[in-house]
């Protein structure tokens, strides 16, 4: 099932406000109409640059222009033989992107420009705009109503984290209150700096500045109507959207100027010491040792969503690749990633 948001923008002038090149904007409000594409194609919400449902299958070409050499390097490391093959390879997912952010070349694609549910990939969303309001050891308290309607990751009110221990445990879990938690300790920070929000809810306030964050960075496909990821309405409708392409983008943006995030959601195991006790998880890709040189990685699933998932790696010390996958299966996305990971090995030997 294919959903594509509708989102429509409301927007206030503001004056003589440097806080606009941060993601703030007041009087900024986001909704987005869910469209549910059938077989049938009886509804149908469209963007107006969406591909819907097409694969790429135009031939990549490497631009070597004298002016970005990094582009004709990156050809020179490639085997064209395995490269070429790559077209070849078979996925589960409805949509993919395989791409090389430091010189804006992609590799392989499927249904690119399509708009997917994200599920608990929109967390890096939620990571990268929390950072930018967040000081990394300022300590956040929980707080009673901070938890119980996300599911049990072991956290109790009284217990106070530093914002870098739960961004960890978020990524690294996929923790649903955490994400919660660090969203309406952002929104409460906002709305202090901003009298003309009291009285609005912190978490829906940050969610305001977060689909503009993605917005300011040119992702106009991501948005969320929540900062989980978790499907709506007894989880038939899903919250939180993004192409491929867009997503793949985002990833690149990560690893580029956020190092924290990317080295937060790569650890295979953590443990996290709280005022309380010590917290243990593992995680969720649960393949994240199999695969070389590392740089991050997200799940996503959801029952509407499928499985997503989205990993970087290293190519050598002046470039990655940033693999995206959704819309396929809960094990499917491992299989994918892992398929196209392998014959990205035999490509960039």
């Amino acid at each position: 099932m294919l959903l594509i948001p509708d989102t429509k923008f409301e927007l206030k002038e503001v004056k003589n406000d440097t806080r606009i090149r941060d993601g703030f904007a007041l009087g900024i409000k986001i909704t987005v109409i869910v469209g549910v594409l059938f077989l049938d194609g009886s509804l149908r919400h469209v963007l107006a640059k969406g591909n819907i449902a097409s694969v790429s299958e135009a031939p990549i070409i490497i631009n070597k222009t004298q002016d970005n050499p990094a582009k004709f390097d990156l050809e020179k490391i490639m085997n064209k033989a395995e490269y070429d093959a790559l077209n070849d390879i078979i996925i589960r997912a409805s949509g993919a992107y395989v791409y090389v952010p430091e010189t804006d070349t992609v590799l392989f694609s499927k249904n690119e420009d399509s708009v997917y549910s994200l599920a608990s990939v929109i967390k890096l969303v939620v990571a990268l705009q929390a950072t930018d309001l967040i000081l990394e050891d300022e300590i956040i308290e929980i707080r009673s109503g901070d938890t119980a309607p996300y599911g049990e990751y072991g956290l109790e009110v009284g217990e106070k984290f530093t914002f870098r221990d739960l961004r960890h445990i978020m990524l690294v879990a996929s923790s649903n209150d955490a994400a919660w938690i660090i969203a309406r300790h952002a929104g409460e920070k906002i709305i202090k700096s901003n009298p003309a929000l009291v009285g609005k809810a912190p978490q829906l306030v940050f969610l305001d500045q977060m689909n503009l964050k993605s917005r300011s960075l040119g992702l106009q496909t991501i948005s969320s109507r929540t900062v989980t990821g978790l499907d709506l309405q007894g989880e038939s409708v899903a919250s939180a959207f993004g192409s491929a392409k867009d997503v793949s983008k985002l990833v690149g943006i990560i690893i580029k100027d956020y190092p924290q995030i990317s080295n937060d959601s790569r650890q295979l195991q953590i443990d996290v010491q709280s005022n309380v006790k010590v917290h243990s998880y593992n995680n969720t890709n649960k393949y994240l040792s199999t695969i070389d040189k590392l740089l991050l990685s997200k799940t996503g699933f959801t029952r509407m969503t499928g499985g997503n998932l989205v990993i970087a790696r290293k190519i050598n010390d002046n470039a990655s690749v940033v693999v995206v996958v959704l819309g396929s299966d809960k094990e499917g996305r491992f299989l994918d990633t892992l398929t196209i990971n392998s014959a990205l090995g035999k490509v960039f030997q």
